[in-house]
């Protein structure tokens, strides 16, 4: 059986009305990535905008700490939802190393 690797995940919550108080499935993320013996390096809010979400992201890929990100909201079906469309057409690119 292979050996437990505990990773450090980045979670990444993205909404314009979500935050600490209000968010219940970045607390749910937050418990189940804890209790499946990983540990969350941290959790940020921000806003459903293009360039945040992309500059957040390259942030976080640049920190050398997080092996997992897990992004949560911005994937509605309004226009103000854009996450899929920041991943997919902002030229992210995602290098494994």
């Amino acid at each position: 059986m292979p050996k437990f690797v505990s990773l450090n995940i980045f979670v990444l919550i993205i909404s314009d009305t979500r935050n600490e108080s209000s968010d219940k499935s970045g607390k749910i993320l937050e418990r189940k990535i804890k209790e499946s013996g990983h540990k969350v390096v941290d959790k940020k809010y921000i806003k459903d905008e293009p360039k945040q979400i992309k500059k957040s992201i390259l942030k976080i890929l640049d920190d050398k700490i997080t092996n997992v990100i897990i992004l949560t909201g911005g994937t509605g079906l309004t226009g103000r939802d854009s996450t899929p469309d920041v991943l997919k057409t902002k030229g992210i690119t995602f290098e494994i190393k």
